[in-house]
């Protein structure tokens, strides 16, 4: 068995969206041990978003089953998009035998590499044309690279989604390295009553 990591790494270094509170670990160190803290956003790094981050009065990520966090996952390999990309339902559409009701898709964007770049301003943006096809597709959970859906209608993409009851997962990485059909993890921290949380992602490959 082979575990890829499809986790960002989580440091002082790891940018965080514009307002966002900074990632800050500390360390406190005794004669005999040493303990940390950890101080940073619910949606910092790779992580899930909760229906309540968009939606008022909707679900905490305490609610999310994780029965649907785990499985195999259709990977669109969109290639290396380029700043300002818009990824429509055209875009989609080559791949539509791929998907699976009920199943995990991931976009595989190269977005990732940009993490010190442009990375928070100029990613490609999903459309609502292309998330409704998605919706209307059956799909489960939405995983991407990016740090978010869309440059400017981002509201109004991620209410799309949680109000059809479909997980997003921000921030992924190495999605290159994940094979169509590949057994996919991703766990959030079991944080009660939260709008997003960090995950642990990877993708089990079996010998």
């Amino acid at each position: 068995m082979t575990i890829i990591d499809l986790t960002l790494p989580l440091s002082q270094d790891l940018p965080t969206w514009p307002g966002d509170p900074p990632v800050e670990l500390r360390t406190y160190a005794g004669p005999e041990y040493r303990i940390g803290t950890i101080t940073m956003g619910t949606h910092s790094g790779t992580h899930m978003d909760a229906p309540c981050h968009f939606i008022q009065g909707g679900a905490s990520l305490d609610m999310v089953d994780l029965n649907r966090c785990v499985g195999r996952a259709a990977v669109l390999p969109l290639g290396k998009l380029e700043p300002g990309a818009r990824i429509t339902r055209e875009t989609l559409l080559p791949y539509q035998d791929a998907l699976q009701s009920g199943g995990m898709v991931l976009l595989q964007t190269g977005w990732s590499r940009r993490i010190k770049e442009d990375y928070f301003t100029a990613f490609p943006s999903i459309e609502p044309d292309c998330a409704q096809w998605l919706i209307d597709q059956g799909i489960s959970l939405l995983g991407v690279e990016q740090p978010s859906l869309h440059v400017q209608l981002d509201t109004l993409v991620h209410r799309m989604f949680l109000s059809a009851g479909i997980i997003i997962v921000e921030g992924l990485t190495n999605l290159d390295l994940v094979p169509n059909g590949g057994l996919v993890a991703i766990l959030p921290l079991r944080l009660m009553e939260a709008d997003g949380a960090p995950v642990r992602a990877v993708c089990i490959l079996e010998d």
